[in-house]
């Protein structure tokens, strides 16, 4: 943790804004800065048998990651504590969970009766709105699956509805099947990319698979979003969507057939990564061929959807990434994310779960975020 993060925990948000100050500085402070992330809910599994292959419960997994995040020290931040079973949760297509409307909080802090005890549903929705909470995120051994809850996917906007803020952020910390070690990587990578001049580094952003739905419009103009920060030189646009022929992509074109195959030489080592287009699995079905033909940067971020576009996120957090938007699991293709919005929200300094969030009011809502949520690639600091 470095000095900056420790008086920020220490002293609260007001010595972020006298030291911000101080350094020349504008604090962010924003829907989830560095100012409100001791605003944040974290719900985590009881279940004894769920522990990380490295030994970690997940209250471990969840006050580790709290406390180097900035949310507070010693496990005193707002979480809720639920028996979701001890069942590995490592596979995405998984259908056998318990049923979230049934299940009760059995732990909390602050320990307070309207939550221990209370309804999994009744203990978010009290503790956010008697504490102005302002994102949600749950911890990697609380199970995902493919179920719907009135349309919701449960790890994700289903926890945040349950408060009746359509709005609020929410996410994965980690992702299914995770270790402690995997925590504690993504996490440093975060708090140290959040330090760094990120624009000056290689995005792929644009190329779609799907012309007739409209998508080549939003590509266009996420494109553009990143284009008015990251030099020409450092960016790259898939040739899916033929928006190239027109001068609409800034960037370079990569061919999206030689990239899928895996062929793509010299390989593609991006920051951050932008597409729509379902990626060619191997023989097991769970591994891209792509996956030959690019590398996340130390903190790099992707978002590609479709029907197995998820295999790309946990790619993007297994081999180097911080975080990734991924779909949770059909019916993935009931719209068009908005990723013009995402680039918009990420280059005006918001998190990754902010930009997710908002952009699912606008169009779908089966996208989550995973791995370090709050993470705010683009901050302006």
């Amino acid at each position: 943790m470095n000095n900056r993060r420790k008086l920020v925990i220490a002293l609260g948000a007001s010595a972020l804004a006298a030291l911000a100050k101080a350094q020349g500085k504008t604090p962010r402070i924003g829907y989830m800065g560095r100012s409100t992330r001791n605003r944040t809910l974290v719900v985590f599994n009881t279940n004894a048998v769920a522990v990380t292959k490295d030994g970690k419960t997940s209250e471990q997994i969840a006050d580790y990651f709290a406390e180097q995040r900035g949310y507070g020290a010693a496990g005193q931040y707002f979480k809720l504590g639920v028996d979701f079973g001890g069942r590995s949760y490592g596979v995405q297509k998984s259908f056998q969970m318990p049923d979230y409307n049934a299940l009760k909080c059995a732990k909390s802090y602050p320990d307070d009766p309207r939550y221990a005890g209370q309804l999994l549903t009744t203990a978010i929705k009290n503790i956010v709105n008697d504490n102005g909470l302002w994102a949600v995120f749950v911890e990697s051994m609380v199970p995902n699956t493919a179920a719907q809850y009135g349309g919701n996917a449960p790890d994700g906007r289903y926890f945040a509805l349950c408060a009746g803020s359509a709005r609020m952020p929410f996410g994965r910390i980690g992702w299914p099947g995770c270790n402690h070690a995997d925590i504690a990587r993504i996490v440093a990578d975060a708090n140290w990319a959040e330090t760094q001049v990120n624009t000056n580094k290689l995005h792929l952003i644009g190329g779609t698979g799907y012309i007739g739905g409209g998508d080549t419009e939003h590509m266009v103009r996420a494109n553009a979003s990143f284009a008015a920060r990251v030099l020409t030189a450092n960016m790259r646009a898939f040739d899916q969507d033929g928006a190239h022929a027109g001068g609409r992509l800034v960037g370079s074109v990569v061919s999206y057939g030689v990239f899928d195959a895996g062929k793509l030489s010299p390989q593609l080592d991006g920051f951050g990564m932008l597409w729509s287009r379902n990626p060619e699995t191997d023989a097991t079905g769970w591994l891209t061929l792509n996956q030959r033909s690019w590398k996340p940067q130390r903190g790099g971020w992707a978002f590609d959807w479709g029907s197995n576009a998820y295999m790309v996120g946990y790619e993007t957090l297994k081999r180097g990434g911080c975080c990734a938007i991924l779909n949770e699991i059909e019916p993935n293709s009931n719209g068009l994310p908005a990723v013009d919005y995402v680039a918009t929200a990420l280059m005006a300094g918001k998190t990754m779960a902010e930009a997710n969030s908002g952009s699912l009011e606008m169009q779908v809502a089966n996208c989550s975020v995973y791995g370090v949520p709050d993470y705010a690639p683009y901050a302006i600091r």
